[in-house]
């Protein structure tokens, strides 16, 4: 450390006010990045980029930087998006929720076991305003998503159409703190199935019941590997889970086990190539032999 540029009190004081931006469900611009069971604070920030020496609003550069727990901070992660599709969004509306999905997996890796919040601690009960899901149906998505953000509400594309078919939840649903809307843009029967590994079982159901797909589930934690049958006309989704912890070991098991493959496959080349460099090397030394006879030869006559 090279020197303290806060003090310890100064630090819980800002810690306090950063922790506020995500736990005010109403006001906070970073409630995306809530997370059940742990206290986060956290700090969006949105830069506008230049065009010509002059600011340009429909190029910028979104973030989302915050620490967990607030109490015994245990990860700090910053996110960083450039120039993303809508540009009049800010980092609260699409970096806090990864921030939130890489955090809340992260912690529980680690074993970080949830707390009692910041009010149930101090033995009060804050009262929370949960927003309700809009009416979407039959809207365009770009209108959709406008809507969305002006909301402050996450939301998923699935498909690849240009108007809602359905969503999940359905209109008027109370939402959980910092849950997101999923939009399908195309009819149940024709869209494929999404590759839904890492995602956790309440994402995954959402999805799939909103593909009106029957998921069989295998396992605890996160989705781990899928298989895709068709039984009787009707979509079956059979979810494996593991928890993030063995995800992560049977993920690295696999990286190390291509990385040796790779590295087999590179000896035996080199093994190869040796080989083969060796017996051109005694050609070599063959032909100069031929040669020092055949000298050797015209010399004695």
């Amino acid at each position: 450390m090279v020197r303290q540029v806060i003090s310890p009190a100064a630090a819980k004081e800002t810690s306090s006010y950063l922790e506020q931006v995500v736990s005010d469900q109403v006001h906070g611009t970073g409630r995306n990045a809530y997370i059940d069971g742990y206290r986060v604070a956290g700090k969006t920030g949105t830069a506008i980029k230049y065009t010509n020496g002059l600011p340009d609003k429909s190029r910028s550069v979104v973030s989302f930087i915050g620490f967990a727990p607030v109490n015994d901070p245990k990860i700090a992660m910053i996110i960083i998006m450039d120039e993303p599709d809508l540009p009049s969004v800010g980092g609260g509306t699409v970096a806090a929720p990864v921030f939130k999905k890489v955090v809340s997996q992260t912690l529980q890796y680690m074993g970080v076991p949830k707390t009692a919040t910041k009010e149930e601690s101090e033995g009060t009960k804050q009262v929370e305003t949960r927003a309700q899901a809009p009416d979407l149906v039959n809207k365009g998505l770009k209108e959709a998503q406008t809507q969305l953000l002006d909301a402050g509400i996450a939301y998923e594309n699935l498909g690849k159409g240009t108007k809602v078919m359905k969503q999940f939840p359905s209109k008027s649903t109370f939402m959980a703190p910092g849950q997101q809307i999923y939009l399908l843009t195309e009819t149940d029967g024709k869209m494929e199935i999404p590759d839904l590994t890492g995602a956790s079982l309440r994402d995954a159901m959402d999805i799939l019941t909103l593909m009106n797909a029957t998921v069989t589930v295998e396992g605890e934690g996160f989705v781990s590997s899928q298989k895709v049958e068709n039984q009787n006309g009707k979509r079956v989704v059979n979810l494996t889970l593991q928890p993030a912890k063995e995800q992560t070991l049977a993920d690295n098991s696999k990286a190390s086990a291509s990385t040796d493959a790779s590295i087999t496959d590179e000896t035996t080349d080199t093994t190869k190539d040796s080989k083969e460099n060796k017996s051109s090397g005694k050609k070599s030394d063959d032909s100069k032999n031929d040669i020092v006879k055949d000298t050797a030869g015209k010399n004695d006559h």
